[in-house]
């Protein structure tokens, strides 16, 4: 017998999603409908060989992420299953850091039905599956973030830290306490050695880099 919880808000998604686990799934399965992170520790306190099918969308849980980890460590036999229609900045952030997605499964929300059972079949089998299109923005991501590591300086970091966020040449300058001329020099070697043309594509660097947050680029 198989205990899957759920957590996402719209009904209808939530009963497409039983049916098709039941069609694949050889086991009898016994459903949860969850809300909170709370509901779902209380839930591997009981199931903890348990599944978790979650939207990070949905309830709130994209302020949940280190408390979603934390349970995943805890229970290390539980599955659990990402629906996503993206995958948020938070989440990318924290697989970075983790440089791992080992133990979190990961289906596509715009995944067709065929797609979707070949997803849960895998799952079912406790092995693990990452939806093709999520693995490639995490691969970009990963080599961003590793770019930006190896090649820029702790100074070159900072000035694309503040161009990122909007600062003008002359602030960033005052802001630094050094002449323009240096932060020019700063501003052409970032895009040299990102290769990158222009203040955007050099903000999408530090955004997927975690230099800054995307609230931090629309301030």
């Amino acid at each position: 017998m198989m205990h899957i919880a759920i957590l996402e808000e719209k009904e209808l998604v939530r009963l497409g999603i039983k049916t098709i686990a039941e069609q694949v799934c050889q086991e009898e399965i016994v459903w949860h409908d969850l809300q909170t992170v709370q509901e779902i520790h209380l839930f591997l306190k009981k199931n903890s060989t348990g599944y978790v099918f979650f939207n990070p969308t949905t309830y709130h849980l994209l302020q949940e992420v280190e408390a979603i980890y934390e349970l995943k460590t805890d229970y290390e036999r539980s599955t659990w299953i990402m629906w996503l229609e993206e995958l948020p900045e938070a989440w990318l952030k924290k697989i970075l850091q983790v440089k791992s997605v080992i133990g979190f499964n990961m289906v596509q929300q715009r995944s067709t039905v065929h797609d979707l059972k070949q997803a849960l079949t895998v799952v079912c089998k406790k092995e693990h599956y990452i939806a093709p299109c999520v693995q490639e923005v995490l691969n970009s991501y990963r080599t961003t973030a590793f770019k930006v590591d190896q090649v820029l300086t702790n100074a070159e970091r900072e000035i694309l830290k503040e161009i990122a966020t909007g600062k003008m040449t002359k602030e960033i300058a005052a802001d630094r306490n050094i002449s323009i001329h240096t932060v020019i020099t700063h501003r052409k070697n970032i895009f040299k050695k990102l290769e990158v043309n222009s203040v955007h594509d050099a903000t999408r660097y530090a955004i997927r880099a975690g230099i800054i947050t995307v609230n931090d680029y629309y301030i």
